[in-house]
């Protein structure tokens, strides 16, 4: 017990120094935390809304209710599984300081419960965050806010060791015959893939139907949709079971299902405390594996057309990012809502609309082309963004190479541009084919895509090698660049679609009515494309300028 107060004693003061030290630090957990209890009142703002709504219908509102909750909480208990995983790997086998632990005189029951603690704290702190917003929302919106909301609160703690115990025993059996990293990259991969399942699946579902009473007729359908796995022994059941009667009284089967949970969380922290015993001593020393692979490369093939130095610097750059599965298995994640964003263009109700035509046409088409710059931003963000930094200390290969810091560049943005404007004209392609707008909108939107898919990756790269530090490992989300640079091609595609908005209203009108613009029209749309053009492309050179200044300054 002492050495546990004094590891979170230390931890504690470590956390205060970098605080006191480094006011970056503070600033960055501040807007953090900012960020996520925003992101809280908004998820409770929204499900009260939707609760009210539901119970406001007698018969199946109280039902649909239910339904939503123990949804919500059976995808929070599947996503704990997988968070679980990665912090125990990360915990047990891959922290640094572990061979310094291992090898001093502590206890294996005092390495237990430390690490266990930081992978449960880590794993399972967003939840909390959401979840507490989540009953809050329930309990006001059937009218039962009091003191069994706080009791509610209460069973999250054994909520979250559960999925935690499972967690553990998989990771340590598995960690016996596979090696830890092959386990963490491999549940990373699974939980990209569930989300991407469950965004395509909550779109597929088109839940905004049940906002219409004329929906009600096909309720069942829905009720199928919502179907979730259900069994007396699935953690998640007795949980939503003791929510739903709190707000109904007290019930002896209630008293069951408390302390059925309870002792589920207890004999599972037992069982994890045995296999670590038993098991972790010899899956640390599993940490290496060795697989024999056979290795075509068939990219060369593909790119056979390409000058020698130029496929090989494609090549590599490939395997910078098919190396770690973290900076390429979220293309699955952009996928589903890429499926998405087309999706919602599709089941538009147009013909409910009091809008006119015309007007609509018009609003969707500019309303396109503000989300495409913002996924064509998101995607240069992910993998254009971090390019250089991937290349880690080993780039003083590169720099002292006879290869030329501009032509290093330019081939990073000839291999990054094509297959993001490819895929920025097929979505234009898409959602104008049930948009529908004008000749004018259609062609015009067409420049408009390519330009902001040569400019984002510009921007990308420049954030990208502004503050390079080769010492620290690349972030996957971006960071404080990343953010930057998505905030500047929002700002940029604010400026530029007000701009084309206004310049092209009576070009639309006239053409709506068959009439040829007169020639001020006409001017003033293509002056000010021109401007916009220009003034584009002078910034595209500035920030290819600086990048490659940047690149020049880079120290190891």
């Amino acid at each position: 017990m002492r050495y546990l107060l004094n590891y979170f004693s230390l931890r504690l003061t470590m956390f205060r120094h970098s605080l006191r030290h480094h006011r970056k630090e503070f600033i960055r957990y501040g807007l953090f935390l900012s960020f996520f209890l925003f992101v809280s009142v908004v998820i409770f703002v929204l499900l009260y809304k939707a609760f009210l709504f539901f119970n406001s219908f007698e018969i199946i509102g109280e039902f649909l209710i239910i339904k939503l909750i123990s949804t919500i909480f059976f995808v929070f208990f599947i996503f704990l599984i997988l968070s679980n995983v990665n912090s125990l790997v990360k915990w047990f086998f891959t922290k640094n300081d572990l061979p310094f632990v291992l090898t001093n005189p502590v206890s294996m029951t005092e390495v237990f419960f430390t690490r266990s603690l930081e992978a449960l704290f880590e794993s399972s702190w967003a939840f909390l965050l959401f979840s507490i917003p989540i009953l809050l929302s329930y309990y006001m919106a059937v009218s039962r806010f009091n003191m069994t909301f706080f009791i509610s609160c209460l069973l999250l703690l054994p909520f979250i060791i559960i999925p935690h115990g499972i967690a553990f025993i998989l990771v340590m059996l598995l960690a016996r015959f596979v090696s830890p990293k092959i386990i963490k990259n491999t549940f990373s991969f699974l939980s990209l893939i569930l989300v991407a399942l469950l965004v395509i699946t909550f779109r597929a579902i088109q839940i905004e139907k049940l906002a219409r009473p004329e929906s009600f007729a096909h309720l069942y359908e829905y009720m199928r949709f919502l179907a979730i796995p259900t069994h007396p022994l699935l953690p998640t059941s007795p949980f939503i079971e003791t929510i739903v009667y709190f707000t109904k009284g007290f019930n002896t089967t209630m008293v069951i299902n408390i302390g059925f949970f309870l002792s589920t969380a207890l004999a599972l922290i037992t069982i994890s405390y045995w296999i670590h015993n038993f098991f972790y001593t010899t899956c640390y020393t599993n940490l290496k594996s060795s697989s024999s692979t056979i290795k075509r490369d068939i990219l060369a093939k593909i790119l056979w057309f390409l000058p020698m130095k130029t496929k090989h610097l494609f090549l590599k750059e490939i395997k910078n990012l098919t190396r770690d599965p973290k900076e390429w298995s979220q293309v699955f994640l952009i996928l589903a809502l890429i499926f998405v964003y087309v999706y919602n263009f599709k089941l538009f109700p147009r013909d409910r609309t009091p809008l006119p035509t015309i007007f609509l046409e018009s609003l969707l088409s500019f309303l396109n082309m503000g989300l495409l710059t913002f996924v064509i931003s998101a995607i240069s963000v992910r993998f254009v963004y971090p390019s250089f930094q991937l290349e880690g200390r080993p780039i003083w290969i590169l720099l002292t190479s006879p290869v030329s810091t501009k032509e290093l560049y330019v081939k990073k943005l000839i291999l990054y541009v094509p297959p993001l404007l490819f895929l920025s004209l097929v979505l234009n392609y898409l959602s104008n084919k049930y948009i529908s707008p004008s000749p004018i909108l259609y062609y015009m939107s067409y420049g408009y895509v390519a330009l902001i898919t040569i400019t984002s990756p510009v921007i990308s790269l420049y954030f990208g090698t502004k503050d390079i530090n080769f010492r620290e490992s690349p972030n996957p989300y971006g960071g404080i660049g990343g953010v930057i640079s998505m905030l500047i091609m929002l700002i940029y595609a604010v400026l530029t679609l007000s701009i084309l908005g206004w310049s092209s209203y009576w070009m639309i009108l006239f053409s709506q009515q068959g009439i040829i613009p007169p020639f001020p029209v006409r001017a003033k749309f293509f002056l000010t494309c021109i401007v916009i053009c220009i003034a584009t492309l002078s910034m595209v050179y500035y920030m290819v300028v600086k990048t490659i200044g940047n690149l020049k300054k880079i120290e190891l």
